[in-house]
């Protein structure tokens, strides 16, 4: 009986201690000691940001404290972002906690769990998120939440689409190109990624432009892109190739290119087909290329000599 009132008090503790900890977030204002009370908080030596995340993962959804912790996460994440998500980015139980939620989360949802848990899992590195649990319920709450009047949400759901669409690596039965087709937010998605390969980096870069490589690819999604769409990728992927040092990156808007080039729309315009050529045969000069790589680039420049002389 002494057990079991110790155990509920604890609790009590606990739940109070997360609470006050929210109310100091929420009501935190930017000033020097509070910036580096948060700089404290979110160490890793300190350990609060794991612990958190940990009882979040051993919680059902409904739990009272579900909400707090998680609200915890998000503000230590906005503060901090680079600790935070170091500390975050491969705890695959963690993803499969905020994939459930977003695949749960109603507009009704008064909590806004499925918010906070969309711009957590934009963190995550897409190896840790666990491939049964990429449904297309799922994919499908992450395009329902592309028309929100919230930025950080917006941009949250396409970086998570683009993480889903990187960790399956497949043009079949692939829920994010399978709902470029038919969902009616797949526009926005469209939008955003032209965005994010003009203003990105890094893996998130990498991972925007093998997304816009699939689509392209995929014989259901070949037309996704409007024509004026197509002309500003083409703009920012010469400007790449030219000024890029990341090879992997490069024959990756290199892949994309070959897919513009193959279509036939393509031909109607030919935008920038000799900027391409000359930036293709720059590729062709790189040691840091791999053989099979290279291949991949003469055949593609190949193709775009033909359609620059006019050749079918």
């Amino acid at each position: 009986m002494t057990e079991t009132k110790s155990s509920s008090s604890s609790s009590v503790m606990a739940q109070q201690n997360v609470l006050e900890l929210l109310k100091s977030l929420e009501v935190a204002q930017p000033q020097d000691e509070v910036f580096l009370w948060l700089e404290t908080i979110s160490s890793q030596e300190f350990g609060l940001v794991k612990t958190i995340a940990k009882q979040f993962v051993s919680l059902d959804n409904k739990s009272a404290l579900a909400s707090p912790l998680l609200r915890i996460l998000q503000y230590l994440s906005e503060y901090e972002t680079t600790t935070v998500t170091d500390q975050l980015k491969d705890m695959s139980e963690l993803s499969s906690a905020l994939i459930d939620i977003i695949t749960a989360d109603s507009k009704a949802d008064v909590d806004g769990l499925g918010e906070s848990a969309v711009i957590l899992l934009q963190a995550m590195e897409p190896s840790s998120l666990p491939i049964a649990k990429l449904s297309e319920l799922f994919v499908a709450k992450l395009f329902d939440m592309l028309d929100v009047q919230k930025d950080e949400i917006y941009v949250a759901a396409v970086q998570c689409l683009v993480a889903v669409n990187f960790r399956l690596d497949r043009l079949t039965a692939n829920p994010v190109l399978d709902l470029c087709c038919a969902h009616p937010n797949a526009r926005y998605f469209g939008e955003a990624l032209l965005s994010l390969v003009n203003r990105g980096e890094g893996d998130k870069l990498y991972h925007s432009v093998k997304c816009i490589c699939d689509i392209l690819e995929h014989r259901a999604t070949r037309d996704f892109f409007y024509t004026n769409d197509l002309k500003v990728f083409i703009d920012i992927a010469v400007r790449c190739l030219i000024g890029a040092s990341d090879v992997k990156l490069r024959v990756q808007y290199v892949k994309a290119l070959g897919h513009v080039i193959a279509d036939a729309e393509y031909k109607t315009h030919k935008h920038r087909a000799q900027d391409m050529l000359d930036a293709l045969e720059l590729q062709l000069d790189d040691s840091n290329i791999e053989q099979a790589d290279q291949q991949v680039i003469e055949k593609i420049l190949v193709d775009c000599l033909s359609t620059l002389e006019g050749k079918e």
